[in-house]
């Protein structure tokens, strides 16, 4: 190989080389390290730094400090209300849903709930967990084929956006005693609307 090409060869590598090292060490420092920030899947999340905390006077959502219908549960970025339970909604789901029949000794309960994503930006409606509690024969999920007017809180809302709806239940004999609030795995907090 002549040499003035050789020469010119290994400048041009010489070159693209420490272009690419520049590059590579700018584009590091550039970005924060983040493995060390992460919280891992065990690790109970916590609420961005902008959510809003419960008021001091607040119940705890404890079962021995409960909330209250109507009272607005703080939870995340979320204020939920529980506007109205009804624990025999039977013959009202049964006309909404023909094909509806709950099992023998069960009941068709409802819980209407407002939810408000009250900080941190958009939130996920369906992310806030409305759960029945005190049943001994079933879990106390909401029913998704099931439904009645308004139907139940689903979608984005934008940070200080709210829906109402209503959850369905299938309870044994109407044997709920509280209502379950949760975002995540967070323990649930209770409101007794008996």
């Amino acid at each position: 190989m002549n040499r003035p090409i050789a020469r010119r060869l290994a400048l041009a590598m010489l070159l693209g080389t420490s272009l690419l090292v520049a590059g590579c060490s700018a584009g590091a420092s550039a970005e924060p390290d983040t493995a060390q920030t992460e919280s891992s899947p065990s690790t109970p999340s916590t609420p961005a730094a902008d959510c809003l905390a419960p008021p001091a006077d607040a119940p705890t959502g404890a079962v021995d400090d409960p909330f209250s219908l109507g009272d607005p549960v703080v939870v995340e970025c979320f204020t939920v209300v529980v506007d109205a339970v009804s624990k025999d909604a039977t013959d009202a789901v049964m006309a909404a849903n023909p094909d509806a029949v709950p099992a023998a000794g069960n009941v068709y309960m409802t819980a209407t709930v407002t939810i408000t994503r009250s900080a941190g930006g958009p939130g996920e409606a369906s992310d806030v967990h409305v759960v029945l509690g005190g049943s001994q024969t079933t879990n106390g999920d909401p029913s998704p084929e099931l439904g009645v007017d308004p139907a139940p809180p689903t979608g984005a809302l934008d940070e200080g956006e709210s829906i109402t709806g209503t959850y369905v239940y299938e309870m044994s004999g109407g044997a709920s005693t509280s209502v379950e609030i949760a975002v995540g795995q967070m323990t649930p907090l209770n409101v007794l609307p008996y």
